[in-house]
């Protein structure tokens, strides 16, 4: 779930964003995140706007054994978002900085962040969102370990019955090359969302 508010004063827009996640593996809590993000943007003109943003999460792996790895990430990111004429969506470009501090420091680490994308909005109610991104990862303790992760998604929406439900379907690839071979992967993702908007 997610608890969103917004203020809108042209030029300017002022959201927070409230995120808390909890992730499983094998049918076990893994993760617990809270997340907490403001976010302001700037209308340049009719088609472009800036977006500026910042989150702090607090990560709690709820594993005893992982309790090294409890700690904080910050990110800040700014995106630049082009809105195409006649209503047919827009297009965006990002870079983002992030450090992750972990109660061990050998968990330590810094990402640069690249992505590109755009939400268009397809014949009748259909709209499709494309999505990449670029991360650059490096540990702060061992500079000989750092990686490097892309992923590319699409998503497919449309409303459901009432105007303030929607139905997405995902589909999302990901791949992960690292100096360490334990740390290569590759991941494969299908989802289907409702999406209630009030």
């Amino acid at each position: 779930g997610k608890i969103y508010g917004q203020y809108v004063s042209d030029p300017f827009s002022f959201g927070l964003h409230f995120i808390p996640s909890v992730y499983q593996l094998d049918n076990e809590d893994y993760l617990l995140i809270y997340e907490i993000k403001p976010e302001i943007s700037y209308t340049v003109n009719q088609q472009v706007s800036i977006w500026l943003s910042y989150s702090y999460a607090s990560n709690d792996y709820r594993q005893e054994a992982d309790d090294d790895r409890d700690g904080s990430t910050q990110e800040l990111f700014l995106d630049v978002i082009y809105s195409l004429a006649s209503d047919r969506g827009y297009v965006l470009a990002g870079v983002g900085y992030e450090d992750n501090t972990a109660s061990e420091e050998q968990y330590d680490y810094n990402r640069v962040i690249f992505r590109a994308g755009g939400i268009f909005n397809l014949t009748g109610d259909l709209s499709m969102e494309v999505l990449g991104t670029h991360w650059s990862k490096e540990y702060k303790e061992d500079d000989d370990f750092d990686s490097t992760r892309y992923r590319i998604s699409l998503t497919l929406t449309h409303p459901c019955y009432f105007d303030f439900l929607e139905i997405a379907v995902e589909y999302a690839h990901t791949n992960n090359d690292s100096n360490y071979n334990d740390d290569d992967f590759t991941r494969q993702l299908y989802g289907i969302s409702l999406i209630a908007t009030f």
